[in-house]
């Protein structure tokens, strides 16, 4: 089957020096997710998508107006004859893994675009394109996926080491001014509190003696330590006991 059979003739493109707010505007009133970009001999240049769109207006920064196709497409398209076997889209889709490709006539002018799904459709009934079609899209999917999976382990961080990993926000974050929110100097002075009513719960265990001579020998007077109790302190006048009252037995 040629592509001539299964292409789109009625082919939409864009020039090289439209902008991107204009592409969207042909893809968006036409239902279709790509356009060939064409210079002034109607030759191709390059293909631009919709995901090429939104990339080129996140990585410049800049409105779809201001943006032009040639700074978004993909340059140096792939393209195929109207006269080109099916065979050769299926190669040429698998081994640069895209879904659409310009056709050209031989001045080398755009003369249409064939897609995966129009090969798909021409696919329907016949088993052998069938599976042609499956191992096409299966070639692109699996490319597709190793991309991301690449993409997404050169932006995983490295661990940082123990030694100088940065511990993280406390629970209340913010300023000083806000309800229910400490600053460092709270917390320390938390911890400080803390630790002064452990220290004054412990029991007392004395510590080195500053003093020398006999007196940091022996044990202060009503220490634990000490060897002998305390003395008790006597009155040098004590006051007299009153007689008692009680008598002797009853005799009889």
């Amino acid at each position: 089957m040629k592509v001539s059979e299964v292409m789109t003739e009625k082919v939409l493109y864009c020039r090289q020096d439209a902008s991107a707010n204009a592409a969207a505007q042909l893809m968006w009133e036409n239902n279709c997710g790509a356009v060939p970009i064409v210079d002034e001999n109607l030759k191709p240049v390059g293909i631009l998508t919709d995901r090429d769109i939104c990339m080129a207006a996140y990585t410049q920064g800049l409105p779809l107006g201001s943006i032009l196709v040639t700074s978004a497409m993909a340059r140096e398209p792939v393209c195929v004859t109207a006269d080109d076997d099916l065979g050769v889209v299926h190669r040429l889709m698998r081994a640069h893994q895209i879904r659409r490709l310009p056709v050209v006539d031989a001045q080398g002018k755009i003369s249409g675009v064939v897609a995966l799904a129009d090969l798909a459709r021409a696919a329907q009934g016949r088993e052998a394109l069938e599976v042609e079609v499956g191992r096409t899209l299966t070639a692109i999917s699996c490319a597709a996926a190793s991309d991301t999976v690449g993409k997404q382990h050169l932006v995983e961080p490295e661990p940082t080491p123990a030694s100088q990993s940065t511990p993280g926000p406390s629970r209340n974050e913010g300023t000083a001014e806000g309800p229910g929110q400490e600053t460092s100097s709270d917390l320390l002075s938390g911890a400080s509190a803390t630790r002064a009513t452990t220290e004054s719960t412990k029991p007392y265990q004395p510590g080195p003696s500053t003093l020398t001579g006999p007196a940091a020998e022996a044990p202060p007077v009503g220490h634990p330590g000490s060897a002998s109790p305390p003395t008790p302190h006597k009155p040098e006048n004590p006051t007299p006991r009153p007689p008692s009252r009680r008598r002797g037995p009853r005799q009889r």
